[in-house]
């Protein structure tokens, strides 16, 4: 599969967008661009082709066409989609295995606290793809619809407002597109994943909530073992030593900012007491609590 790579050390940057209708005798015209071009199709048909692959485009579907090639049209057809000329920090892809770097990039993401992870991450996009859930085009429709309004309020800022909701397009489709490939209908290990999924979701909103087995078997209506087994697959980890490590990532959070006693912090993460907190914390983090927040907030005294 081909796709792309998106840095996000920088925003892209639009050169133009809108929605259009096309009718016969209408054909796009043979050209290389030297900026990116992506359409989603809302209504009817396109035909295009590019670097010698030729596409016949429908609603749902989604391309981003790439300015090292030339692209031309094939024949007339009535088509209505919208179109994003834009530049941007963007690699071409080939690897084999997309699924395995998209479940990676999903478990990091899930287990990462809220202020210091996922900065400078490539967002990863398809440079063609069909999507099953229409919700997921009609979201990207209405996103780009708002960059269309945006664009027309020539307030102060609003081309780098704009530059900011095409990322938020971008994170939002790479997101469907991961769910897509990860959950797809047809693949055998499906449900076992979704109820993975379903469980790293649990414990990132409810990590601070008294989990058991039998918990966890009530939730998901599955067999407590044979979801360790799966889990244990898919992240590397069981069950209980993920979320005890996603427990000790937002306890360290608490810690470092010196507002709250040991024993807050440990019933604040899910632990039961502050003796049982501090002997998983120090098997996690190599250190006491109270020696890790005294040690963050020297660190962040010295570099004022």
């Amino acid at each position: 599969m081909v796709y792309y790579r998106l840095q996000t050390e920088s925003l892209p940057e639009i050169k133009l967008i809108d929605s259009v209708s096309i009718h016969p005798p209408y054909v796009h015209v043979r050209r290389q661009l030297d900026e990116y071009v992506m359409y989603i199709i809302v209504r009817g048909e396109m035909q295009l082709g590019e670097n010698n692959i030729e596409y016949v485009l429908r609603p749902n579907d989604v391309i981003i066409l790439s300015p090292r090639y030339e692209h031309y049209g094939i024949r007339a057809t009535e088509c209505e989609y919208y179109y994003v000329h834009f530049k941007g920090n963007i690699t071409l892809s080939e690897e084999e295995d997309i699924k395995e770097a998209l479940m990676t990039e999903r478990l990091q993401s899930l287990k990462t606290d809220e202020f210091s992870g996922m900065r400078n991450k490539d967002i990863i996009l398809p440079n063609y793809y069909h999507f099953s859930s229409a919700s997921s085009v009609i979201n990207l429709i209405s996103k780009a619809g708002d960059i269309i309004s945006s664009l027309r309020d020539k307030r102060e800022y609003f081309a780098c407002k704009a530059d900011c909701m095409l990322m938020e397009l971008f994170i939002d489709m790479s997101r469907a597109f991961t769910s897509e490939l990860l959950f797809e209908p047809k693949a055998a290990s499906t449900k076992a994943s979704r109820k993975v999924f379903d469980l790293l979701n649990y414990f990132n909103s409810y990590y601070m909530e008294d989990v058991s087995g039998d918990s966890i078997e009530e939730l998901l209506s599955c067999n407590f073992d044979y979801l360790n087994r799966v889990f244990k697959q898919a992240t590397g980890k069981t069950i209980f030593n993920y979320l005890n490590e996603l427990r000790i990532i937002k306890a360290k959070q608490l810690l470092e900012n010196g507002l709250y006693s040991i024993s807050d912090v440990a019933e604040m993460t899910g632990f039961n007491d502050a003796y049982y907190f501090s002997k998983v914390f120090k098997k996690y983090a190599g250190t006491t609590p109270g020696k890790y927040g005294k040690s963050k907030r020297q660190q962040d005294e010295l570099q004022k």
